[in-house]
């Protein structure tokens, strides 16, 4: 809030109410999914296709309240959704592909591996989102070092296979848990009763 900026917090498998709460000066919607520390799971697509309906219908609004000639600022035009992937990496989820504008993961996480280096990336498909923000990175200097570069790449290079093996061990923790008397609830995305 020191820098100006307002933030709401939404359940956003609320689709509607979602929408109901995008105000003229909304221009970004942060999704986490998987959340950190329930797991719990935002159904993309359906955020993305509501977001998109409602900016459609602020459009509508903007169109008949500004001036002739009148323009808003670059990218006010549309609200950006943004995705933070950390948990479940490109192998589990590919926010891109439902719709997200920007991608953004830690990693720190499970892309190095290792818990050895600091680093994170913005990942887009939109050649104009992504100049402003190749601009922004070379001139702020947030740039990985040439060695948080490899161990970001030595991460990559086994990420297939930690990632399976994680899931799949993740799995069978999960039921296991679920079934145990002492246990009255387990989160994970994996099991019929999270869904």
């Amino acid at each position: 809030q020191s820098m100006g900026l307002d933030f709401t917090y939404l359940d956003l498998n609320d689709v509607e109410g979602v929408c109901n709460s995008i105000c003229h000066n909304t221009r970004m919607i942060w999704v986490e999914t998987p959340t950190n520390p329930l797991l719990e799971l935002v159904d993309i697509p359906a955020l993305v296709a509501g977001v998109r309906a409602a900016e459609a219908e602020r459009k509508k609004t903007e169109a008949d309240v500004l001036a002739p000639g009148m323009t808003p600022c670059l990218f006010s035009d549309r609200i950006l959704i943004c995705a933070d992937n950390t948990f479940a990496t490109a192998w589990n989820q590919r926010p891109l592909r439902l719709g997200v504008d920007i991608v953004m993961l830690s990693s720190s996480k499970f892309i190095g591996g290792h818990s050895d280096m600091t680093g994170g990336a913005l990942i887009t498909a939109d050649d104009a989102l992504a100049e402003r923000l190749n601009f922004l990175k070379s001139s702020v200097g947030a740039i990985a070092s040439p060695f948080e570069a490899y161990l970001a790449l030595r991460g990559l290079k086994t990420l297939a296979v930690r990632m399976e093996r994680q899931c799949a061990n993740a799995q069978k923790v999960a039921e296991f848990l679920e079934h145990h008397a002492g246990i009255v609830e387990v989160h994970y995305p994996g099991l019929p009763s999270s869904r």
